[in-house]
């Protein structure tokens, strides 16, 4: 059942994220690169709360600051992970079916 809430807690993260991004950009006119770890930000501080709250809920006893930056440091290992994994697998996906001749 955690798996199934973690997994809902990241697509109200992905929304978020995708709602603050384009808050940020087209009513704020903040720019892109700016606005994108922004979003990012709010997006993770979204699931900490959630998976706090809800997901892991018997670990409330926990102090949250001790927490969160645990929280933090694995989701920003986890997208690092994601993206130097995901760009060489998308590249070879692309390169050799997408655009093979």
């Amino acid at each position: 059942m955690q798996l199934v809430r973690f997994c809902g807690v990241g697509a109200s993260g992905y929304a978020v994220n995708l709602i603050s991004f384009a808050i940020l950009v087209h009513l704020l006119g903040v720019t892109y690169w700016v606005a994108s770890p922004i979003a990012y930000l709010i997006a993770t501080c979204n699931n900490f709360i959630w998976n706090r709250h809800w997901t892991f809920s018997h670990a409330r006893e926990a102090h949250p600051a001790h927490q969160a930056w645990k929280f933090f440091a694995v989701s920003l290992l986890s997208f690092g992970v994601n993206y130097g994994v995901g760009m060489p697998v998308n590249f070879l996906g692309q390169k050799l079916w997408s655009f093979r001749l």
